[in-house]
């Protein structure tokens, strides 16, 4: 059965803060699956002027994942939940 996770990634290689998504999966890992190509263009684009002055990490991937994990019971359903957050905040990356 598929559910809703939520995942929390930032850049591999500088500092910035923690991003969010949310994956309609069966599993984490079929969640980070789908998450993947999302996750990696954010964080590239987030951090475009860095990665211009560092074009060797151009072949690292871009981000480190620091947790997947069903959304229903987490700490961030309830901001989830909130729709004018939700789109800036929690992109759905296969809806």
């Amino acid at each position: 059965m598929r559910e809703l996770y939520i995942i929390e990634y930032e850049s591999a290689h500088w500092c910035g803060g923690a991003s969010h998504c949310v994956a309609w999966a069966s599993n984490e890992s079929e969640a980070e699956e789908a998450a993947d190509q999302h996750m990696d263009e954010s964080m590239r684009e987030l951090f475009a002027d860095m990665h211009e002055d560092a074009p060797e990490l151009d072949e690292e991937p871009s981000y480190t994942l620091n947790f997947v994990k069903p959304l229903i019971g987490s700490d961030f359903e309830e901001y989830y939940a909130d729709l004018k957050q939700r789109a800036s905040f929690y992109p759905c990356v296969n809806e």
